[in-house]
């Protein structure tokens, strides 16, 4: 720091360096001013860029369809100078070793690794898969790693805390917390999955990292989708279809769905098209129906907005019904 002004505020991260004989460290990363949220990834970034090998051609082609693919973009769809900028892209992931939420004040402690380590065929990081193992969540890690500890509470509340080398202890209290933590959102998604089975629904895939999104269905006479913050159920109908057709009433976990211009099957027309137990809570004042018209059709489109979240994350709905 020039002489009269003040050190930037800073915090510590852990260095876990692939190579087993390199020591583990300690790293100071300095806030500059508004720049909380994304000093750490950038000064990982940097790290990631000098030690890491450039991805070849091939690997290159493969990561940009891979984050292509995570966006719901497909590659006809943007140009070439593009995907070549995204095939370069440097990406910090981010693994929650211990889930922020209500029990832990909105602390986050996670590993920071490089997005690209197997598109690169980084060599496996034994201590922080190890690591990862220790606190609940067994992955395979490649390339360095580090682990570093926020308060995040997803609406305000944002600052960066420092992680400690003597706090990498499996006997740490962060380390058995999050055991507990990871193993009861094991339970709970077995739970779901017991549910579906029961219940004889179908479960989608679409999304594999716990975001809440993507995934949906179709009913005998309805179909619905999500995304992270809402459900939308939809109900096609004839043309002549008005308001006053429409019979919809949204509980906190219950949805009555009824539209008298739909033609219905054999021995349920005088069934409602849903009367049931919602799959998870729903927020009734931000939820609500409304009456589309398309070319040659009408449909009744109900949005449902989520209201059940795990440690303080949209949960995925695995059926719209229980």
């Amino acid at each position: 720091q020039p002489r009269g002004m003040a050190a930037l505020p800073s915090f510590t991260v852990v260095y876990i360096p692939t190579d087993v004989t390199e020591p583990l460290a300690e790293w100071c990363i300095p806030i500059p001013p508004g720049r909380e949220v994304e000093c750490l990834t950038s000064r990982l970034k940097e790290h990631y860029i000098a030690t890491g090998p450039a991805l070849s051609a091939d690997a290159a082609a493969r990561h940009a369809s891979s984050l292509l693919e995570q966006a719901g973009t497909s590659a006809a769809s943007v140009s070439d100078e593009t995907l070549r900028a995204m095939a370069q892209m440097q990406l910090v992931e981010s693994v929650p070793l211990l889930p922020g939420g209500a029990s832990t004040n909105q602390t986050h402690v996670n590993l920071y690794v490089d997005d690209s380590g197997v598109a690169k065929n980084l060599p496996l990081n034994e201590r922080a898969g190890g690591l990862c193992a220790a606190c609940g969540t067994p992955r395979e890690v490649r390339g360095d790693a580090f682990v570093g500890r926020l308060v995040d509470d997803g609406a305000d509340r944002f600052e960066r805390l420092s992680f400690s080398l003597s706090e990498l202890d499996s006997s740490a209290t962060w380390v058995k917390e999050a055991q507990r933590l990871h193993a009861d959102r094991a339970n709970q998604l077995s739970r779901v999955e017991e549910i579906a089975g029961m219940s004889g629904a179908t479960v989608v895939d679409g999304m594999t990292n716990d975001d809440g999104g993507g995934g949906g269905g179709s009913g005998e006479m309805y179909t619905w989708e999500q995304n992270k913050e809402e459900v939308t159920v939809t109900v096609k109908c004839p043309l002549t279809t008005k308001a006053k057709d429409v019979k919809c009433k949204i509980a906190k976990q219950k949805l009555l769905l009824d539209v008298a211009t739909v033609d219905k099957p054999d021995g349920k027309k005088d069934d409602p098209i849903i009367d049931a137990a919602l799959f998870q809570e729903c927020v009734v004042d931000d939820s609500a129906w409304t009456l589309e018209t398309e070319s040659d059709h009408k449909n009744v489109v109900v949005t449902l907005t989520k209201g059940v979240s795990i440690e303080g994350k949209p949960m995925r709905w695995l059926m719209l019904t229980r």
